[in-house]
């Protein structure tokens, strides 16, 4: 043997000249994809999902490095939208861009060498480029509906609408900007024609005022609450005009031990009942502030609030309601009798008590004058007039006299004994301490009263609270002043009360914020069943070329499985029969998408519970013909080539990624939340669907390593 022949076959025997890998693989170039038209990916693994795992990085590392260009014009895009998100924010955008965008390449070839398993899979650009086109539709879409929610929402005085949607906004924003930026790349032109600053939407908030509009200067007795419901109202001045602001809590600055919250209603008006639980006796106040904690980010951005305060008085004793009677003997005029109605109901009201009609106390005041006398003076002749206020404490109950006490005062005037009587009339007054010595000499007889008032009060309020008439509840049981033990349920009952008020305030706001987000995603998901409508249209028009190469393989193989698939599988009484029924926009694509938007999992899809899977499913199928029941082929897309299924209960293929189950030998699969059958015969399984009365097999085979 020559030398030559001697190192040839030496060579050979040591496997040297031994394949190591497919030529494509080596050269990075696969026959019929070119790569201005394909992202080509190639992987080796130990199995065919390694592969092509390895396959897909590859594609994903071409995009990445496209996008680099972009980033910094990204990041500039964003913050001139004052966006708060950082640049790893739009790094972790485009990454999730990038993962979409390759979810769409599909292996193209693969082969077996020594062992190792080698993959190509491609990405078509023009696929590519219409999910991202399509993708900005449906992300421009989406802040066009966050930017109108919260404009038409702060327009309404609802805070809340901007403060929920800003955050959404931002993270769509940056999306978009990812999404476009990718688009630049590929040498496709931004068209996104969304302008709008949200962000500029709160700088329209020019002041927001908090005011206390009534509840003013009540005399409180410490330990008991406010008579008078406090109500704090918030207004803003929104582009020029002044808008109540709804639904927002107010809270209290100084009561112990801790702070009181109210939410506004669609007025602006937030109601407050008060306990009074001050550790000293003397006026005190309270602060109202806009609980600006309840908005993301704290509020920012919004104006400067300034704090109202409320001013009240504290009293030691507890307060009593006097309805109150002026009887004139003197026939003074109307003016005169109101002056001294005046003084008297201050006197009252200083010491904590009220004036109003009721049916308990009558406090009776009768003037009487007596005639004129005439006195020297350093001018000559006077006139000395002199006055007497007779004032009784009446029980409405039994019309009884409780107490009684007067006070005298004079009129001297030099001109008329009329002008005289009219200055006897003025003077007079009930002193503090003349109303005080009434209250002693009635005491027992008041706390009596006031003790039987007390309970009826409570059973009233108590009677209401059962009824669910919160507010008439608590008008009943502020009245209950009177008996300790009546006073302690009281107050319990009046706690109760502010509880579930607050709690079901709360739930209210809630549901409405609940119910806002379902509009929201209501519209976002219609718009995202009108883009992808136009992605499937798209889609199958970029696979055409790829459906057009495969159609000789197609029809070789078809050939050998067509009377199979004809005669035995597609028959109207089959039970492996998938029956669609999509709405449109869907009934007008292909056959094929129809199929593959039936398989898709729905918008609630639910995790499944792996019970039992069959085990022969388990591993690789590739598509070896698509038959109708005719017997012609019908158009399929690349990402329908392969079929994927895992031992951990996942899935891919027909563009999906999804949980699967099955029970063995069922001949039904669950692909998300979607029942499919099938039927398998050794290493071929068959899909059939039934659309509008025509039928659609695809045959797989499965791939043996």
């Amino acid at each position: 043997m020559k030398p030559l022949s001697l190192l040839a076959a030496f060579l050979l025997s040591s496997g040297i000249f031994a394949q190591q890998a497919p030529k494509w693989y080596n050269t990075g170039k696969l026959e019929g994809y070119d790569s201005k038209l394909y992202l080509l990916g190639f992987g080796v693994g130990s199995d065919f999902s390694e592969a092509s795992a390895k396959a897909q990085e590859q594609i994903a590392a071409q995009i990445k490095n496209e996008i680099k260009s972009e980033v910094n014009i990204i990041e500039e895009e964003i913050s001139l939208n004052n966006s708060s998100l950082t640049k790893s924010d739009i790094s972790q955008s485009i990454t999730i861009n990038v993962n979409r965008s390759i979810a769409g390449a599909t292996v193209l070839v693969r082969e077996v060498v020594n062992g190792k398993h080698y993959t190509a899979s491609g990405l078509s650009k023009a696929f590519f480029i219409s999910s991202l086109e399509f993708k900005s539709l449906e992300l421009q879409q989406a802040l066009e509906i966050l930017y109108d929610q919260a404009k038409n929402g702060l327009l309404e005085g609802r805070l809340d609408y901007f403060y929920k949607n800003k955050p959404i906004f931002e993270k769509t924003f940056v999306e978009l900007s990812a999404t476009e930026g990718l688009l630049r790349s590929f040498g496709n032109p931004s068209f996104s024609t969304f302008d709008k600053d949200f962000a500029m939407l709160i700088d329209n908030i020019k002041s927001i005022d908090l005011s206390v509009i009534s509840g003013q200067k009540q005399a409180v007795v410490i330990g008991f609450p406010f008579k008078e419901i406090v109500s704090v109202r918030a207004t803003m001045n929104y582009a020029g005009n002044e808008v109540p602001i709804v639904n927002i809590p107010i809270r209290t600055v100084g009561i112990e031990p801790k702070e009181i919250k109210a939410w506004t209603d669609a007025k602006g008006v937030a109601a407050f009942r008060l306990p009074a639980t001050f550790k000293e006796d003397k006026p005190k106040s309270i602060n109202f502030e806009l609980l600006k904690s309840h908005f993301s980010r704290k509020g920012k951005n919004l104006p400067e609030v300034k704090s109202p305060r409320l001013r009240f008085t504290t009293v030691k004793t507890l307060p009593l309601i006097f309805e109150i009677d002026i009887v004139d003997e003197s026939s003074r005029s109307k003016k005169a009798v109101s002056d001294v109605k005046k003084k008297i109901t201050k006197t009252i009201t200083s010491l904590g008590h009220s004036i109003a009609q009721n049916d308990k106390l009558l406090l009776r005041n009768t003037i009487s004058v007596e005639n004129p006398l005439e006195v020297d003076g350093k001018d000559g002749t006077m006139y000395l007039v002199t006055g007497e206020l007779y004032v009784e404490l009446v029980s409405l109950q039994n019309q009884k006299v409780l107490a009684v006490t007067t006070s005298k005062s004079k009129g001297l005037h030099k001109d008329s004994p009329e002008k005289a009587l009219e200055k006897a009339v003025k003077s007079m007054k009930l002193s503090k301490k003349n109303f005080g010595k009434i209250l002693d000499e009635a005491e027992s007889e008041i706390i009596a009263l006031m003790q039987e008032f007390s309970k009826n009060s409570l059973e009233e309020g108590k009677a209401n609270y059962k009824l669910r008439k919160f507010d008439k509840a608590m008008e009943n049981l502020l009245n209950v002043n009177f008996g300790e033990e009546m006073i302690v349920e009281s107050k319990e009952l009046m706690d109760e009360i502010q509880a579930t008020l607050q709690k079901e305030e709360e739930e209210r706001i809630q549901r409405e914020l609940e119910e806002m987000e379902k509009d929201r995603q209501l519209k976002l998901e219609q718009e995202r069943i009108k883009a992808q409508a136009k992605i499937q249209a798209q889609k199958l028009e970029a696979d055409r070329a790829w459906a057009k190469m495969k159609e000789a393989e197609f029809k070789k193989q078809s050939e050998e499985l067509k009377l199979e698939i004809v005669n035995s599988i597609q028959n109207n009484t089959n039970p492996l029969i998938n029956d669609i029924k999509l709405d449109t926009p869907f009934n007008k694509l292909s056959s094929f998408d129809q199929i593959i938007l039936f398989m898709q999992p729905g918008i609630n899809n639910q995790s499944l519970d792996i019970l039992l899977s069959d085990s022969s499913l388990v591993g690789s199928w590739e598509l070896k013909t698509a038959l109708k029941n005719d017997g012609s082929i019908f158009e399929t897309g690349k990402d329908s080539e392969f079929l994927v299924f895992r031992t951990d209960g996942t899935f891919n293929g027909f563009g999906l990624n999804s949980s699967w189950s099955s029970i063995v030998n069922s001949e039904k699969i669950n692909l998300g939340d979607k029942e499919i059958k099938f039927k398998k015969e050794n290493l071929m399984i068959y899909f059939t669907f039934r659309i509008s009365n025509s039928l659609y097999t695809l045959a797989y085979s499965k791939i043996e390593d």
